[in-house]
């Protein structure tokens, strides 16, 4: 009885190996091993030598296709190494009727010379830090061991994202968009976003987009890693742009990307002004564009746009509508009510364009609320109603990304307020 071998041990292979690691095994076999089929559909050029005596078909290929000898080219056209070095080895065995085998030897070993620099070529692409991978705000493990991707969502990107490109994190430079500037100093050829928020802030500059680790940790792997790695490989070797491009666009760009709402002192929490306790709901403003004196600075001397607090809540309500505990912790706490305060008449559209204009401010709660304003009711599970009964849960913290940009006192809109006298949240 004839064993399969090769068989048996893959058997071994996918007992031991999980299914992604197997199936990837099998693949590189199958492109290893070229069928009969695949070798017939090859042009003449993937082939070192050819009988004569045959005839062109339709395709241009010899037939019958018996006459062609020793392949070592793929579809592409590309020398494919390991079937190059078995036609150099095979060629003192072979014995084909009117070839030189002195004559064929040196145009293989030409060929074999030719494909070792590229390969050599392809490998250092990659290996020279090349690659810059930038992730979103870290998180409060991140933080306290002032390294990204740790834990388990590191070891998934290490085995799924860099095993797939063949390099090891000393080959690629890894930040987060709190410390970009760091890329510019790097100058990759290429930038890849870990995640959609990564690539938000990235503001157009990615110029490929994974999946962050921790979504993979979450929901599983549909192969869109090792596809788009694949694409990064390529992209690389085929690469004609200069280390100075990423640079250069970085610069044109003329930004300084912020985390906010991380476990460092970049957090900006809103105090929860009202609450429902009938239902658990609890109510905050999230973002205001305003202070008591109209448009005027935070405490980290940033003053968020009225369009982009506009956009910042409708795009959370988009693509999370998700409330963590400290920015890390899941919860059941679950979003019931977000709106954008109204303005007065007209005003809204001077607002957006960052014209002088007025607004409208309100009683809410215990405080006031202001036009323009991002507002949250929250309904609260349990244990987070009993921790904010007991005074341990009393604000709402942004946990986003910003790009600063110079913005002096008198370039901010003039405003004036509107005062709603009486009308509380409860008659809005």
């Amino acid at each position: 009885m004839k064993r399969d071998f090769l068989s048996d041990i893959l058997g071994e292979v996918r007992k031991a190996c999980p299914g992604w690691v197997y199936a990837g095994i099998v693949q590189e076999i199958e492109k290893a091993q070229w069928t009969a089929a695949y070798i017939n559909e090859l042009p003449d050029s993937a082939f070192l030598f050819i009988e004569e005596g045959g005839e062109k078909d339709a395709d241009g290929r010899t037939a019958p296709r018996a006459l062609r000898h020793l392949p070592y080219r793929d579809q592409d056209g590309k020398i494919d190494l390991p079937h190059l070095r078995n036609a150099l080895a095979r060629l003192s065995q072979t014995k084909i009727p009117g070839m030189d085998e002195t004559k064929i030897r040196d145009k293989a070993s030409a060929e074999l010379e030719r494909g070792n620099e590229k390969d050599d070529t392809q490998k250092s692409e990659v290996a020279r830090k090349q690659i810059a991978f930038v992730s979103s705000v870290r998180s409060p493990l991140e933080l306290a061991r002032n390294e990204i991707l740790v834990g388990k969502t590191g070891e998934i990107f290490n085995e799924k994202y860099l095993a797939a490109l063949g390099v090891s994190r000393d080959d690629i430079h890894l930040t987060s968009l709190d410390s970009l500037r760091s890329v510019a100093d790097a100058a990759p050829l290429l930038l890849v976003a870990l995640g959609k928020d990564a690539a938000t802030g990235l503001d157009g500059l990615a110029d490929f987009t994974l999946p962050h680790p921790e979504a993979l940790r979450k929901h599983g792997d549909s192969g869109e890693v090792a596809r788009k790695c694949k694409a990064i490989k390529k992209s690389l070797v085929d690469n004609t742009r200069g280390p100075e491009y990423f640079k250069d666009r970085l610069a044109r760009l003329d930004c300084q990307p912020i985390a906010q709402g991380s476990a460092d002192s970049t957090s900006s929490p809103v105090t929860i002004k009202k609450s429902n306790d009938a239902k658990r709901i609890v109510y905050g403003v999230v973002s205001d564009p305003y202070g008591e004196g109209g448009a005027v600075e935070d405490a980290h001397n940033d003053w968020i746009s009225p369009a982009n607090v506009e956009k910042m809540a409708h795009d959370y309500v988009k693509s999370s509508r998700e409330v963590r505990l400290q920015h890390a912790s899941a919860s059941s706490a679950q979003v019931v009510e977000s709106w954008i305060e109204q303005y007065p008449a007209e005003e809204y559209h001077k607002a957006m364009a960052g014209e002088a204009h007025q607004v409208g401010r309100r009683q809410f709660g215990n405080d006031v609320v202001h036009s323009g304003s991002w507002c949250l009711g929250v309904e609260l599970g349990e244990g987070e109603w009993k921790a904010f009964q007991d005074g341990q849960l009393n604000a709402f913290s942004i946990g986003g990304i910003g790009v600063r940009q110079p913005l002096t006192k008198d370039q901010m809109p003039k405003v004036t307020f509107v005062d709603y006298v009486g009308k509380a949240l409860d008659e809005a």
